[in-house]
């Protein structure tokens, strides 16, 4: 028996109708749904070992790195009998590159803890003030001979700020290398440190450089940015600095804010609790026994 039915088509207005269309949207919201998962969870297992990857390498690197910084050392220091060699000038050739290239190694490793969540801060009273010191006499050498005048004003009998000490001066160090290194002959860089509101920290680091536009703000903000990325360009650098420095204060709980017109130069102010919330894991240790007693004032560096 043959049956010759005409296949049933149902009216638009129909609830049959309407509920296949209902059935077939639900159907590719969750076909949808499962790609973006997929393509979510692949992301991130591309990101992982990107990461690990990274953190490997850099490790690996290091290792050499500080074997060839430390034989230049003694090549340096031990072929000085002869006036006429050039030994010792070679071996700081050698010395300067490495110690540039394993900087660049710290920086990517540093990088990679971050985007792993991997970074711990360890919280314990700093003494901005002998910080700052600290950092500052790091750049003296290179502020002199490129002819630039650095001055820190830190106000007097600031209080001890809660934090990780050893980060804190990795953002100085960061924004101060950024100053020098951008910063022309007969520049000008200020270090300034005061109270914000009687609960923060405020550091303000003001040159005379280059300067930055709203746009190259944005992409030296990036990870391996950099404001001038042809193949000729004048200064180097990872593009590191600005996104660590950005992360670590994120860390403590802090603000950055960023300021800079071409040709003009470029502010930088860093606000930290006195009291930081430490995100992620942290470790508090005990007060450490610092004298502050003594009159701060204006330091000056440079021609």
């Amino acid at each position: 028996m043959k049956f010759n039915r005409e296949p049933r088509i149902f009216r638009r207005s129909s609830l049959m109708h309407n509920y296949c269309d209902q059935l077939g949207s639900v159907v590719m919201r969750h076909r949808a749904n499962v790609a973006l998962e997929a393509a979510k969870s692949d992301a991130e297992n591309t990101s992982r070992t990107k990461t690990e990857f990274i953190a490997k390498m850099s490790h690996e690197l290091r290792t050499p790195l500080n074997a060839i910084i430390g034989f230049s050392e003694v090549i340096g220091q031990t072929e000085t009998q002869n006036p006429d060699s050039k030994a010792p000038e070679y071996a700081g050739y050698i010395e300067d590159s490495a110690r540039h290239l394993l900087s660049v190694v710290n920086n990517i490793l540093e990088l990679s803890k971050i985007q792993a969540g991997r970074l711990v801060l360890y919280k314990e009273p700093v003494d901005i003030e002998e910080l700052i010191a600290s950092c500052v006499v790091l750049f003296r050498d290179n502020v002199e001979a490129n002819q630039i005048e650095l001055y820190c004003d830190v106000r007097p009998d600031l209080p001890m700020i809660r934090a990780d000490m050893t980060k804190v001066r990795q953002i100085l160090i960061n924004l101060l290398s950024n100053s020098v290194k951008f910063t022309p002959a007969g520049g000008r860089i200020t270090l300034t440190v005061d109270l914000f509101n009687d609960l923060n920290m405020r550091i303000v680091v003001r040159d005379t450089g280059i300067g930055m536009s709203e746009d190259e703000i944005v992409v030296a903000m990036q990870p391996f940015g950099q404001a001038d990325s042809s193949l000729n360009r004048q200064y180097e650098g990872s593009g590191l600095g600005l996104p660590i420095v950005r992360a670590l204060i994120d860390f403590h709980d802090g603000d950055l804010h960023v300021h800079s017109e071409k040709n003009k130069g470029t502010t930088i102010t860093v606000t930290l609790p006195l009291d930081a919330e430490v995100a992620g894991d942290a470790v508090t240790e005990g007060d450490a026994g610092t004298d502050h007693s003594r009159e701060p004032g204006l330091t000056a560096f440079g021609s």
